[in-house]
């Protein structure tokens, strides 16, 4: 049970005691869960030598059918999320929370500043291990991977709002947020196949389609009929190229 509601929480384990500085971004406020950075945009390069730093932000779900709706336990609160470990940190780096109990309530909101210095050029995998406590059902642990550092010898300056294509160019989406129905629009210098796909804050994509683009602007409507609320990526390529934003489900 919960597989997919353990591998969300997971993120919350970055815990050590020390860091207090939590600004959460407004936009959780409406999301019944968050993660960022997700997976799909991930932690930012660090440069070999030089000190590190970067913060997860998280909101955790308050009950089971925050991430699955059809469950048979939805209703079902979530109690608590307690971390176990946090393996491949690069040698060097810790990851310092902003609660030094290592636990944290459902629906609780939370950071973990990931900081330290390493010198050893690689990519280093995280696998975060957590129990979570639901009301009901025995504690189950889980391991969670997908999140990554790479130590570089020089970092390229890039994020989710930063990555540009040269053959076309994408749009946020409107509106944003969104409860029922919002419009991606991008422009394509050629008529050209371009595959959209929607992921979640677990880097799993939820939906995607094949686009027939013309010469021009494009228009792609998208619904909330299939997708719970929080916050999503939107992925457009070509190909060789892609570009990616973010979008916010609200309650709907």
């Amino acid at each position: 049970m919960k597989k997919q509601l353990l591998s969300f929480i997971a993120i919350a384990g970055f815990t050590f005691a020390g860091f207090t500085q939590c600004i959460i971004d407004p936009n959780f406020t409406d999301s019944a869960f968050a993660i960022q950075p997700d997976t799909n945009v991930n932690f930012k390069c660090a440069t070999a030598g030089q000190i590190y730093n970067d913060t997860m932000q998280f909101k955790l779900p308050s009950k089971v059918g925050d991430l699955e709706p059809d469950h048979i336990a939805a209703a079902a609160p979530i109690d608590s999320v307690k971390f176990v470990g946090a393996n491949g940190l690069p040698t060097g780096f810790a990851a310092i929370t902003d609660n030094p109990r290592n636990t944290w309530p459902g629906g609780a909101n939370g950071c973990a500043l990931i900081t330290g210095q390493n010198s050893t050029v690689g990519t280093y995998n995280i696998t975060i291990d957590v129990i979570a406590y639901i009301p009901g059902v025995p504690p189950e642990g889980r391991s969670f991977g997908g999140y990554k550092i790479d130590v570089m010898t020089t970092c390229p300056v890039v994020s989710v709002n930063e990555i540009k294509a040269t053959s076309f160019s994408l749009s946020q989406n409107r509106p944003n947020p969104f409860s029922f129905n919002s419009a991606i629009e991008f422009k394509s210098q050629n008529s050209a196949v371009y595959e959209l796909t929607i992921s979640n804050l677990l880097g799993e994509v939820v939906n995607s389609r094949t686009i027939f683009a013309t010469s021009g602007v494009n228009i792609v409507n998208i619904s909330s009929e299939d997708l719970p609320t929080g916050i999503y990526t939107y992925s457009l390529s070509n190909g060789s190229e892609v570009a990616t934003k973010r979008m916010i489900v609200a309650g709907k």
